[in-house]
């Protein structure tokens, strides 16, 4: 009886140590968006991408090949407006004040500039190829376009629209700012590449291979770690952002179409498209602790910048699954905050 009592107490203290373990986090729940809580139909199209605007009111999403933009209330997740954009709006961001939305046009070979105030679509810049991914720079002064044939980045100047510069890049690009947009991440698709390169003078500093056909890549809100979703893999790689080399892999489904971090870095999550599962990162320790089930082909993930939800475009139902919490649980005290604890 004894023994038994014993082992009891190590299992018990086993278990402690681990729940404490430094550096990490109880898994969930509860402590991140754990469970698809609702849905926005997006009529006549399919998501391809969800940004949210600088004051945190609104959120647009692409519907690529049906040549529209949605914008929804985030109050209330009702779709207000919808913007005729012709040429496949995908990928999008904001200006830093969100007075406009410049847009990439996969097959229109064009940027188009949306004006926020009315929603109308204030200018189009031909690119010399499929335009397949926009960022732009917190100062507002420029915007890097991912441009496929031939394979580069386009560096277009914000204040009157105009290209200035062109730089060389793998086969199939397209991009991620680092939080403190020192760096570019540029992942090739057809190179199996990740592309580093220095904003400050458009640099190119690292060539890193990461595996088959990288698809999104996410930089963590430390700006420490790159986490890269796979398309043609069950494996998503974590690279240093130090060492420009790849630290760890992480496995999951393939057919990895999307990749997001919480705002406060604790989770990464990421969407399979074949499987229709979302699963759950710990970044601490890099391990998946939960997969959810979540709508028909799930592609991009969008987190709300407090943290408190995401919204997963899912290709196959034509609408926007949000990821929140379970019923059962409260939001932690750490919703609603914006930055690493």
């Amino acid at each position: 009886m004894r023994s038994w009592k014993l082992l009891l107490l190590l299992a018990a203290a086993g278990a402690f140590l681990a729940f404490r373990a430094p550096g990490c986090w109880p898994p969930p729940p509860p402590d991140c968006p754990n469970r698809a809580v609702g849905s926005i139909t997006t009529p006549g199209g399919t998501p391809e991408d969800v940004v949210v605007s600088p004051d945190h009111s609104y959120a647009y999403v692409s519907l690529g090949v049906y040549d529209r933009i949605y914008r929804f209330r985030l109050s209330d997740l009702v779709i207000t407006d919808t913007i005729a954009v012709d040429g496949c709006p995908n990928l999008m961001d904001f200006t830093p004040d969100g007075s406009y939305l410049y847009v990439a046009c996969h097959y229109g070979c064009k940027v188009v500039k949306v004006r926020t105030a009315d929603n109308t679509v204030v200018g189009s810049f031909p690119t010399p190829g499929n335009s397949s991914g926009i960022a732009v720079m917190p100062d507002g002064q420029r915007a890097y376009v991912a441009n496929c044939t031939p394979p580069n980045i386009l560096v277009l100047r914000l204040s009157d629209d105009v290209f200035t510069d062109t730089i060389p890049t793998g086969a199939d690009p397209s991009l991620v700012l680092s939080p403190d947009a020192a760096r570019l991440y540029i992942w090739n698709r057809g190179a199996n590449t990740i592309t580093v390169m220095r904003t400050l003078d458009n640099t190119v500093v690292a060539v890193i291979p990461v595996g088959e056909m990288p698809h999104r890549a996410i930089v963590l809100p430390s700006g420490g770690y790159l986490y890269v979703a796979l398309y043609d893999s069950p494996w998503v790689p974590v690279v240093s952002t130090a060492s420009n080399t790849v630290v760890d892999s992480i496995k999951v489904n393939s057919g990895a179409f999307g990749i997001a971090a919480l705002p406060n870095g604790r989770y990464v999550y990421v969407a399979s498209r074949y499987t229709n599962l979302v699963h759950i990162v710990r970044t601490c320790d890099n391990v998946v602790v939960d997969s959810l089930a979540c709508g028909s082909e799930p592609c991009s993930i969008t987190p709300d910048p407090d943290g408190s939800r995401l919204f997963v475009s899912n290709r196959g139902l034509g609408e926007i699954s949000v990821i929140g919490f379970s019923p059962a649980w409260p939001l932690p005290d750490w919703a609603g905050r914006i930055g690493e604890d």
